[in-house]
């Protein structure tokens, strides 16, 4: 197995896969520029984030191993998400709602 598909899975399991992978890198994108947008972090947990990034970058090893070049763009798409929120968060110059009213 190597590059997009596994071919120890059917292929309607890889196509799955797939299109799994593109919902979840819509899912980062769209809560990248949603956050980006309100200029606000107060919906997330610190903690949470961080083990968004931990579990990303863990995701990321592992479809090193696989050499499963879709798995390791989804999985880099989803912690750079992470770690732009978190520099949203520990920014000390953001704004919130309440400072903007």
């Amino acid at each position: 197995m190597s590059g997009i598909f596994d071919d120890r899975v059917s292929t309607e399991i890889n196509y799955l896969a797939c299109v799994a992978i593109g919902l979840n890198i819509a899912n980062n994108v769209a809560q990248t520029i949603y956050t980006s947008a309100r200029r606000t972090t107060a919906d997330f947990s610190l903690v949470a984030v961080a083990l968004w990034v931990l579990s990303s970058i863990l995701w990321i090893i592992y479809g090193i191993a696989l050499q499963n070049i879709i798995l390791i763009i989804s999985s880099s798409v989803s912690a750079t998400t992470a770690v732009v929120i978190i520099l949203f968060m520990t920014n000390p110059t953001k704004k919130t709602k309440s400072d903007r009213i």
